[in-house]
């Protein structure tokens, strides 16, 4: 009697186990063909190319060109209507180059960049690049010699 139930119970089990294939059509002599959907799911990856350096001859007066490039296929893969922004910032929230006390302001623009929010690219295409100019506003404000700089904090966000 302890063997039947054991065996019973072990019916029960695999009655009531979950796992079993789901099917979507069920073919048989009368309905000889059927379907399935097979599918593969690409993840969004976008690397973009931001230069380490921009060297700003002093006394120019024309704006210097920086250059962001997304990489080429398969570095660069977003959806159809997809695109990577990028923004820019500094960490002081002013675009200012420094040297002890002194600064020199200057401004970070895109041509053709509608975007708010710092925004100086939108990139949606493999290998495509996009030119951003700096310019010095005023270099009268330099009153001792030395470098300047600034680091340009550079932030990418990807719409589907």
């Amino acid at each position: 009697m302890g063997t039947v139930l054991i065996v019973l119970s072990s019916c029960l089990c695999l009655a009531f186990a979950p796992g079993g294939a789901a099917f979507a059509a069920e073919m048989n002599q009368d309905d000889t063909t059927g379907s399935t959907m097979v599918s593969a799911t690409v993840a969004p990856s976008y690397t973009v190319a931001i230069p380490a350096v921009l060297s700003i001859p002093f006394g120019s007066a024309a704006s210097q060109t920086l250059t962001v490039a997304a990489a080429s296929a398969p570095d660069f893969r977003i959806a159809a209507t997809g695109r990577v922004e990028v923004s820019v910032s500094t960490s002081s929230g002013a675009f200012a180059l420094s040297n002890g006390a002194d600064t020199i302001a200057y401004t970070v623009m895109s041509p053709g960049v509608t975007a708010q929010n710092g925004v100086v690219a939108s990139l949606d295409t493999a290998g495509q690049s996009k030119n951003i100019g700096v310019t010095v506003s005023d270099w009268t404000t330099a009153h001792t010699s030395g470098t300047y700089s600034q680091s340009l904090i550079f932030t990418l966000e990807y719409y589907a």
